[in-house]
Order: C-alpha cells, then sequence, then structure tokens
C-alpha cells in the first residue's frame, strides 16, 4: 500500500522511510565518529622512541609511532591531542533522533505518554482525534489497497476450493463487509463515539430549557451505534426483540400497577362515603335544605 500518492501518480510519492532516509544515514556517521572518538580518548594511538620499538602501526587507537629522540618531545605520549566534546555530539544526535521519530510519527502513536502533566480524558480524546487526522487517509489507503484485495483474493480462493461451507438463506445476495478490528481501526472509529457522545450531552443541556427536545434523540439507535464503534460484542446486547418482551412487561406492570391504586382510591372512597351521616338531621340535610 502507497504511504501518500498524488492524483496520476501510480507509485507513492513519500513514506516514512524516504523521509528519515538521510537522517538514519546521518545517524549511522556519527555513531561511528562518536565512537572512534571515545576510542581514540580512552586507548589513543601514542608515539615512542624509535628504539623502543620496530613495529609502526597506522593512525587507529592503540596504535604506536616510533620517533627520534632528538626532537623536542621526548618520552610516550599520544601522538595527537583528541579535543572532543562529547556533550556536543550526543545533542546533535538526540536531534537527528528526534527528526527520526517525527517522520515515523512516534510522537502521534505517545502523544499521551510523553506529556508531564496530567491531562483531562476531553483533552486526551480531542488528541486522539488530531492523532487519527493526521494518519487518517494513510490508514484508509492500507485497506484499500492492500487488506481489502488480498482478503477478497483469500475468501474467491477458498470459496472456488470449497473451504467455505454453504452461506444460509438469510445471507443470499447479501454484500459482505469486512470490518476490522485492529488497535489502529477502533481508535479510528472511536472519534465518532466522541461526536455521539457530544450530541447527547448537548441534546441534554437543551433539555433543560426545552424538554421536547429529547424527542429526536433516537436513544436506541445511539445505543447500538455507540456499541458497534466501541466493538462492544453482541452478546452484551439485547435484540430488538428482547427489548420489546422486557418493555411490554414493565408496561403491564405499571398498567397492573396504576389499576392496583385506582381500585385502592375507589375503595377509600366508597369506604367515606358509606360513613356519611344520611339522617334527617345530620349535615348532608342540612346542606341540601
Amino acid at each position: 500500500a502507497r504511504w501518500q500518492a498524488d492524483a496520476l501518480d501510480d507509485y507513492g510519492t513519500d513514506c516514512p522511510g524516504m523521509t528519515a532516509l538521510a537522517g538514519c544515514r546521518q545517524l549511522q556517521h556519527q555513531q561511528i565518529k562518536k565512537a572512534q572518538a571515545i576510542d581514540k580518548m580512552v586507548n589513543p594511538h601514542l608515539q615512542v622512541p624509535a628504539d623502543l620499538t620496530r613495529n609502526t602501526r597506522a593512525f587507529l587507537p592503540g596504535g604506536t609511532t616510533p620517533y627520534n629522540q632528538t626532537t623536542a618531545h621526548g618520552g610516550i605520549r599520544p601522538i595527537h591531542d583528541v579535543n572532543f566534546r562529547l556533550d556536543y555530539m550526543l545533542q546533535d544526535i538526540g536531534e537527528v533522533q528526534g527528526r527520526i521519530n517525527e517522520s515515523f510519527f512516534v510522537d502521534l502513536f505517545l502523544m499521551i505518554s510523553q506529556q508531564d502533566d496530567i491531562r483531562t480524558a476531553t483533552e486526551i480524546t480531542l488528541r486522539n482525534e488530531e492523532k487519527l487526522l493526521a494518519l487518517g487517509p494513510t490508514l484508509q489507503r492500507v485497506q484499500t489497497e492492500l487488506l481489502d484485495p488480498m482478503i477478497d483474493r483469500v475468501f474467491s480462493l477458498m470459496e472456488r476450493a470449497g473451504a467455505i461451507p454453504p452461506a444460509p438463506e438469510e445471507m443470499n445476495g447479501q454484500q459482505l463487509e469486512v470490518k476490522y478490528v485492529s488497535m489502529l481501526a477502533q481508535a479510528q472509529q472511536t472519534v465518532g463515539a466522541s461526536s455521539i457522545e457530544r450530541y447527547v450531552q448537548m441534546a441534554g443541556a437543551i433539555a433543560a430549557v426545552q424538554p421536547n427536545v429529547l424527542h429526536k434523540v433516537n436513544y436506541d439507535g445511539v445505543m447500538d451505534e455507540y456499541g458497534d464503534i466501541l466493538g462492544v460484542p453482541k452478546s452484551l446486547i439485547n435484540s430488538e426483540e428482547d427489548v420489546a418482551a422486557t418493555r411490554q412487561a414493565e408496561a403491564e406492570q405499571a398498567q397492573q400497577a396504576q389499576q392496583a391504586e385506582l381500585a385502592a382510591s375507589a375503595a377509600q372512597t366508597a369506604k367515606t362515603a358509606s360513613e356519611v351521616n344520611v339522617s334527617d338531621d345530620g349535615p348532608l340535610a342540612q346542606l341540601l335544605g
């Protein structure tokens, strides 16, 4: 799959490996030079009097070079002074490594763990959306250019070879859709989950002023879509039939409770009416004149 492609190009125009290639070569060169410098400081090349040795070696760490003792500097000493600032080299190596990590989007994948201070859940969600916004086209291209054709090809080969059992009647004429369950694919889907969360929160906030706005929200559909985005197993979600049966049972129980309450109220009314004094000198007779 191509990492990035222009509209009219058959081949990819850019990828992290191509972007970081120069930095990788520079880093390898710097590591070699750093090792050589450290080796020269720890085990320097020495100059020795000519009468002490007859073996000459190249200017490498640990080598020796004979010299005439009549020179100004006598004795055994390093042939050249190595005034090497290792901290400068390490700083430059760190910068090169940072460019390489940036080319491979390490800062995006480790965006949260690299933060020193504590982040809120909202900020973490927004940062994940930012990360997926940068990687979204590449992930989509990997699915469409690599994974989808490969799965279709393997499925066709297995079907012609008889390795797949006949489909049930419910699947006849249905279009199969591949759903990816990798960590990146699920993270890409969670962007839709955050949109659903904000929508429901906004509906709840408006309902405090205008309660009938909640009629616009299909809560059953919200739960189904939210569970599908998060990859919740179907075994943990009740079917439409089970939900309808549960709601019907709850409605019948509520109706029975209401009827029982009405019956109790009617009985209380009848009892109160039976206790009314209807004699000629009673209050009811006086009220009726």
